[in-house]
């Protein structure tokens, strides 16, 4: 993928300071368009739609929300936490999306793993397919998020 300008404005407000203290790349170094590059291939190679990863993502964590805070038990299979957190965080890719910071804890039952993302990471993996930079405080690997939430490969 190329870096056109409207990518390196959303690089540019995902560096540390930017939008968000910490960043969004954490302690990988590379850049946007090969980390979007990688992230999609990834997905492709799991045969599954990055949008269907952060429907699941977003029907698993809101389905916590009842619990206001305590542990919640989805489909007897995840256990989902929320904490919700005052305030909004715009994502940084440029159009008009702001995001409550909301953090979902789920973790699979069977398996014990589990990952934690927020409202902001939902909706960067469904209309971006980006799933931050490694050491990022929201990253999840594509190949893990569809071993905790058991997405099965797409026809």
């Amino acid at each position: 993928m190329k870096l056109t300008p409207e990518l390196q404005k959303a690089s540019d407000k995902m560096k540390p300071g930017g939008i968000a203290r910490e960043g969004f790349f954490g302690h990988d170094e590379r850049d946007l368009p090969t980390l979007l590059d990688d992230h999609h291939a990834a997905c492709r190679r799991l045969g599954v739609s990055w949008e269907a990863i952060a429907k699941e993502m977003r029907r698993v964590g809101r389905a916590g929300d009842e619990g206001f805070g305590a542990p919640v038990i989805v489909d007897d299979k995840w256990e989902v936490i929320v904490d919700e957190n005052r305030g909004k965080i715009p994502c940084p890719w440029p159009h008009p999306g702001v995001y409550q910071k909301t953090v979902y804890t789920v973790k699979n039952l069977r398996s014990g793993k589990s990952v934690r993302y927020s409202e902001l990471s939902i909706h960067m993996i469904y209309a971006h397919g980006f799933f931050q930079g490694a050491g990022s405080s929201f990253y999840n690997d594509p190949a893990v998020l569809v071993d905790v939430f058991e997405i099965q490969p797409e026809e």
